[in-house]
């Protein structure tokens, strides 16, 4: 399909392009605007172009005439902490980078402009201009993603991946003008560049999702929008399901749900096909390096079922990929992509063409690009496949492997809307939105469907679960949640032994600290320390053997060898 002549066919459309909060964009007003862009880029010999703006009009006009003139767009959220876009600025290395407004801190560290001082408004004279900048013409976008250093790495794609890509959407989808697509996820979420490319190619109206409310109760706009197509990660299900928008007053007018980014649980396809029987629901699968998604579902109300077990089926690969799982064993191992369409790589740390390549692999005479997923995926009886968990989800709790994904399957067929289980300074976490049941009944139904190492030592109750700037469950905020918790926590604990070994010493609390030696205090005595003993056992239950005892020479070491000994009985 040549996208230019295909868009440019749209210039005399008064349809409705799209819907953001500041107005209604025709087909018109958006040809026109993304093809003198597209001409001020070349000009200008724009090779590189990141952005920093809201979800809308002005946003989706540069991607396309980003596109069009073979310049190389890097969306930034317009949320994302300042530091956060200099990181990416600065090693993306733009030509341009467009702002929001005149005040973007970062304006005089690069070359900066507003949209609106970019272009004027002289209507475009058409030009089939092909893109000239060498090597650049290849690739079509750099996103950046979230590192596990907690630096953002920036993900080469290629033209020819996102064309690939777009070939299978706009037909898979049947996007046709009587579509009203909804825009949900941020614009540095690669799944928006799915809903931007896929819904103007057919025609559709692209409506913005872009306000704080409608991210986190997207029911009402579904509905005042007529929306026809919904695309997100599924955890938006469950932010439908809290504020009982899973009705067919809500979500009954769409013929299309599209989810991607999270393991889809059966029980929120159950809640789907409840409220709209007719709706059609594509499960995906793809990381960002493998160009938007690569893998995908169809389901029915009347043929789900058979596409679920802990998690739905993730289907077969999209046109041009093939789907390798390594190391396999029984049908399980690591999912690997092999495929031309799969991204390039990753930016080195000063903007440079990708140093970081992904794999390839030689067969017979040829070679082949493949990119290792780090996701461990399974194939039922039946053939169909599933994702498991990530290399980095799996963890052993003494010599027992231990899925945290599992743990977090159960708690939802236990009537948790929301579940996320996390690993951290050795323990297991759960965080979970619960609204009938207490964390200790909780506790006690997954006692009976999971071996004792499965058991969270922690559970921890919320209204609804923190999400990212991408709509996912916000992992780091859990965490950072958990440690200030832990700290209060940890003091409480201090303070308690403190004041048992002042009443075994009988001494004043004051002259006891949690850093300071039992052996040197003034009370000390062998007595005094049979005496700590005995405390030990009576209020905590614990039997401090000889070897233990040589450890315990302040109440830190107390403190510690409690845990450790804690983490043993719970998990024998």
């Amino acid at each position: 399909m040549n996208y230019e002549l295909h868009l440019w066919e749209k210039l005399q459309s008064s349809n409705i392009a799209v819907v953001d909060y500041e107005k209604q964009w025709t087909y018109q007003e958006f040809v026109e605007h993304v093809f003198l862009l597209k001409k001020v880029l070349i000009e200008k010999d724009i090779k590189k172009l990141a952005f920093r703006l809201s979800q809308g009009f002005h946003a989706y006009v540069i991607e396309w005439a980003s596109y069009l003139a073979g310049t190389v767009f890097c969306p930034i959220n317009l949320t994302d902490p300042i530091l956060r876009t200099e990181i990416i600025l600065d090693t993306f290395q733009p030509d341009l980078v467009i702002a929001d407004s005149q005040e973007f801190p970062l304006r005089d560290k690069y070359n900066t402009v507003v949209y609106k001082d970019l272009v004027n408004q002289t209507k475009p004279v058409y030009v089939d201009m092909k893109p000239t900048h060498g090597i650049s013409n290849d690739i079509a976008y750099v996103i950046f993603t979230s590192g596990t250093t907690g630096t953002p790495k920036g993900v080469v794609i290629k033209r020819k991946g996102l064309e690939n890509f777009l070939d299978w959407s706009v037909r898979q989808f049947d996007v046709s003008p009587n579509d009203r697509w909804a825009q949900y996820s941020s614009i540095g979420f690669d799944l928006s560049i799915c809903d931007i490319f896929t819904a103007i190619l057919g025609g559709a109206s692209l409506v913005s999702f872009g306000n704080a409310t409608d991210k986190l109760l997207p029911g009402p706009r579904i509905c005042e929008q007529k929306i026809t197509v919904w695309h997100s990660v599924p955890t938006v299900i469950d932010l439908l399901s809290k504020a009982n928008q899973v009705t067919s007053e809500y979500i009954g007018g769409l013929r299309l749900m599209s989810f991607c980014g999270e393991k889809m649980f059966p029980s929120q396809l159950k809640d789907l096909f409840s409220a709209n029987t007719n709706v059609l629901v594509f499960n995906t699968y793809g990381p960002t390096e493998g160009t938007l998604f690569c893998t995908f579902q169809q389901l029915h109300a009347d043929d789900y079922k058979q596409y679920c077990k802990r998690s739905v089926s993730i289907g077969d690969p999209i046109p041009g990929y093939e789907l390798i799982i390594s190391d396999n064993e029984n049908n399980k191992g690591e999912l690997i992509l092999k495929s031309e369409f799969i991204g390039v790589g990753y930016l080195d740390s000063e903007g440079r063409e990708p140093i970081t390549g992904f794999s390839t692999i030689r067969e017979n005479a040829s070679v082949s690009e493949i990119y290792k997923t780090g996701d461990y995926v399974y194939r039922d009886e039946n053939g169909y496949l599933y994702f498991e968990t990530r290399k980095d989800s799996q963890i052993k709790v003494l010599g027992n492997r231990v899925d945290l994904n599992e743990i977090d399957f159960h708690l939802r067929n236990l009537g948790c809307t929301q579940a996320k289980t996390v690993y951290y300074d050795k323990r297991i976490v759960s965080f979970v939105v619960n609204i009938n049941k207490g964390s200790e009944d909780l506790l006690k139904e997954l006692e009976l469907l999971v071996p004792k190492s499965y058991i969270p030592r922690q559970m921890l109750k919320y209204e609804s679960l923190p999400l990212n700037r991408n709509g996912k469950v916000d992992t780091n905020k859990l965490i950072q949640d958990l440690l200030e918790l832990h700290t209060d926590d940890l003091q409480d604990e201090i303070l308690g032994l403190r004041e048992m070994v002042a009443e075994a010493l009988n001494c004043g609390v004051d002259t006891v600290t949690a850093d300071s030696s039992l052996g040197n205090h003034y009370k000390w005595d062998s007595l005094g320390h049979v005496a700590i003993m005995s405390l030990l056992e009576s209020r905590y239950g614990i039997t401090l053997n000889g070897k233990n005892v040589e450890r315990t020479k302040n109440i830190k070491d107390i403190l510690l060898l409690l845990g450790e000994l804690e983490s043993r009985e719970s998990t024998s």
